[in-house]
């Protein structure tokens, strides 16, 4: 009995000083982040930010196939030879996928441009398929280092891809080349980032086995079955829904929506990934042991609620003012859309970070369902609004779907957390 106390507690402290350290890294980050912003807003248009949140949620959509899903498993095996086959199945993957999209690309730039509604896209379709890949890397390796607990190396990283970000996209706003000053920033945010880490998976002894990479993609077969329909959903869901605001209103609008996701939710979002990295391999190491991780899950939960209550209280009470003063008259409309947002970004805040508790008993099913009904109901709540010709209400109805999405999984994850069979 005295060791598994004394087990607990040296998991609790561990828990502790990991997230500590990719708090301190993300907040870096976060920093950055904030503070590029007001700059940002006064160089690029509404306009600008909906170009550049069309291309995003193309490149998230695609992602969620580029890798099959099976970066997710890597933090699984037992062996880290079998992980770092798993990494290489990714990339593989992705690296195929990529191809074909650029085929796509090729022959069909002009149609889907005109599809989207939006002629300023067309330039930018020719490297989708790079960022596609580039993304897919980037998740890939900050899986391995997870798994690997090099949380200073994945603080680091955050600390180069945000200011490698946010450095480029000011300097191509500086040069006027505003249209795909955005999109070029990103990209090279993470491809700068990836090149500053990518040694250090391949650092150690590797033995490829490719009979071994067809049994691991057997025995993981699971993720991409499940977690592709899941995540497409939820990728629809909520990148998805900057391409319905165009295609049914306008880039502008797109433009308010994709920026209002930015500043609300990427700072809180980056702590609570910060948290849920960590908790994810502490939780895997508590379930195989105990048979459950309900106290780990209850008190990453309360911790949470504690850290969100503040930033939801701000956007709710204050966000138009706040929007205003920070980032220009021309964004009170994002400062609007952000009071509404508050439920989404506080319910998600709780959520996420803890939503790799499904795994335990095999909930993967229950989140596929509730994925997809966020999807529906999603382009519902856009198309209602286009319907009554009134962005906002999409907007509000959209704050809806997602708030309850969030709470009900909270309670799925709850379930697992105690270790109940599905």
């Amino acid at each position: 009995m005295k060791r598994i106390d004394h087990i607990k507690l040296l998991i609790k402290r561990d828990f502790a000083k990991n997230v500590i350290l990719l708090i301190s890294g993300t907040s870096i980050a976060q920093a950055i982040t904030i503070a590029i912003s007001p700059v940002l807003t006064r160089i690029y248009s509404p306009s600008d930010f909906g170009v550049y949140g069309i291309y995003l949620g193309i490149c998230s959509i695609l992602a969620v196939f580029s890798t099959a899903r099976y970066d997710l498993s890597i933090i699984e095996p037992k062996y880290d030879n079998d992980a770092k086959l798993l990494v290489l199945i990714s990339v593989i993957i992705s690296g195929l996928f990529s191809i074909f999209l650029l085929l796509i690309a090729l022959l069909f730039n002009h149609q889907i441009a005109i599809l989207l509604h939006t002629p300023e896209i067309g330039k930018f379709l020719y490297i989708i398929p790079l960022s596609v890949f580039v993304l897919s890397t980037y998740n890939v390796i900050m899986i391995w280092l997870n798994r690997k607990k090099q949380y200073k190396s994945m603080s680091q990283n955050r600390i180069i891809n945000s200011s490698s970000t946010s450095a480029i996209s000011l300097g191509m706003g500086l040069i006027r080349f505003t249209t795909g000053g955005l999109i070029i920033g990103y990209l090279s945010g993470q491809i700068i980032a990836i090149i500053s880490v990518v040694k250090k998976i391949f650092s150690e002894k590797f033995l490829f086995n490719r009979m071994r990479a067809f049994v691991l993609m057997r025995k993981y077969s699971r993720y991409p079955k499940f977690l592709i329909p899941s995540t497409l959903a939820g990728e629809i869901s909520t990148n998805g829904v900057t391409i319905l605001f165009t295609t049914f209103f306008n880039s502008t609008v797109a433009g308010f929506f994709t920026f209002t996701n930015r500043v609300t939710a990427l700072p809180i979002s980056l702590i609570g990934n910060a948290i849920g990295e960590v908790y994810r391999q502490k939780a895997a190491e508590e379930y195989h042991q105990f048979g459950n991780c309900k106290t780990l899950f209850l008190k990453t939960l309360f911790k949470l609620f504690i850290i969100g209550l503040l930033p939801f209280l701000t956007l709710f009470l204050f966000g138009e003012p706040l929007f205003k003063f920070v980032f220009g008259d021309q964004w009170i409309i994002a400062g609007k859309i952000a009071k509404y947002f508050s439920f989404i970004v506080f319910f998600q805040f709780l959520s996420t970070p803890l939503s790799y508790t499904i795994v335990f008993n095999n909930s993967q099913k229950l989140d596929l369902i509730l994925q997809l009904l966020r999807g529906i109901f999603s382009i519902v709540a856009i198309f209602l609004g286009y319907r009554l010709s009134n962005y906002m209400v999409s907007i509000i109805l959209y704050t809806i779907v997602f708030s309850l999405y969030y709470i009900s999984h909270s309670f799925i994850q709850y379930r697992a957390a105690q270790g109940l069979v599905n």
